[in-house]
């Protein structure tokens, strides 16, 4: 895979998978229940590798795997640091990509290779 890269203020972060179809999902879901931002900040901080300076020492795990308390406590970090929700959201459009990309790889793709049409096998 490529390297996949955004900007927040003046500094690249390298983005990564998150690793969890899962809680990819549950953090895409934000969208439909909460505030674009909370979902954004969610997105950017589960996916961010690299650099580890300045990325918020948040953690899924942390807020045991509630996506939407970890989309609280990284927007409020990231919101503290300086940035404006609209970096924020913008930074995290690769970010949110990815973890669509993760779930679609992840748990779909599988259900739909296996799926059969019961009018198909008369």
């Amino acid at each position: 895979m490529a390297k996949i890269t955004t900007t927040l203020g003046d500094q690249e972060i390298e983005l990564g998978p998150l690793g969890s179809p899962t809680s990819a999902f549950e953090i895409l879901s934000l969208g439909e229940q909460t505030s674009h931002l909370r979902t954004s900040a969610a997105a950017l901080v589960a996916c961010w590798r690299k650099p580890l300076t300045g990325r918020p020492k948040v953690s899924l795990q942390q807020h045991s795997y509630n996506a939407a308390k970890f989309g609280v406590a990284c927007s409020d970090a990231l919101l503290k640091q300086g940035f404006t929700p609209l970096q924020i959201v913008e930074a995290a459009a690769p970010a949110l990509h990815l973890l669509q990309e993760e779930f679609i790889d992840g748990s779909n793709v599988k259900a739909a290779e296996d799926f059969s049409d019961p009018a198909e096998a008369d």
